[in-house]
């Protein structure tokens, strides 16, 4: 944790709170909910030139806005099925997608964006979150708005990923913070 690469700096994580809620629904209108969880570190990370810096949480019920930009920022891999994942963090410019367009991509799964769910993407595609980038942060201004979640491949053209809404999760992270 708060390092740029995989192969050098960070610290060792102390514990993990998922949200008591986590799960998959499995019906006709199912989808990965409260893909989100809390991790406390074995002490605090030194800010420096060699370590990523702190990000804001949104306030409380902040749902980004439909068109609004964001950065995702990941390690995951670049291009679908070709490994391997960058071996420093990346990031990529996206937009947010409406909910309602974004539930087109799903129209044959029983994925459905939900409340607590945003979209991001490009609809040309080329850009997205892929594998190896679950759980990175999407952000607009500093802030961590969005957890990536799950997705259908990734740099489809008008395949978005679908992002954990962290404002929907504000007062269950801070209960658990130490």
């Amino acid at each position: 944790m708060g390092s740029l690469c995989h192969a050098r700096g960070g610290q060792l994580v102390q514990e993990i709170y998922h949200l008591e809620r986590y799960g998959f629904i499995n019906n006709a209108n199912g989808s990965w909910i409260h893909d989100v969880a809390v991790i406390i570190l074995n002490r605090d990370i030194k800010f420096d030139d060699q370590t990523a810096l702190p990000i804001d949480l949104p306030v409380s019920g902040y749902d980004p806005a439909p068109g609004s930009k964001s950065m995702l920022a990941g390690w995951g891999f670049q291009h679908w099925h070709q490994p391997p994942a960058t071996p420093c963090l990346y990031s990529v410019d996206l937009e947010i997608v409406d909910r309602q367009q974004c539930n087109q991509t799903y129209y044959d799964t029983f994925s459905r964006v939900k409340d607590g769910q945003i979209c991001a993407g490009m609809p040309q595609g080329n850009r997205g979150p892929c594998s190896g980038d679950s759980g990175s942060g999407l952000i607009q201004n500093n802030t961590i708005v969005g957890l990536v979640s799950f997705g259908r491949g990734c740099e489809q053209p008008g395949s978005y990923g679908v992002y954990t809404n962290v404002g929907s999760y504000v007062d269950w992270i801070n209960r658990h913070r130490k």
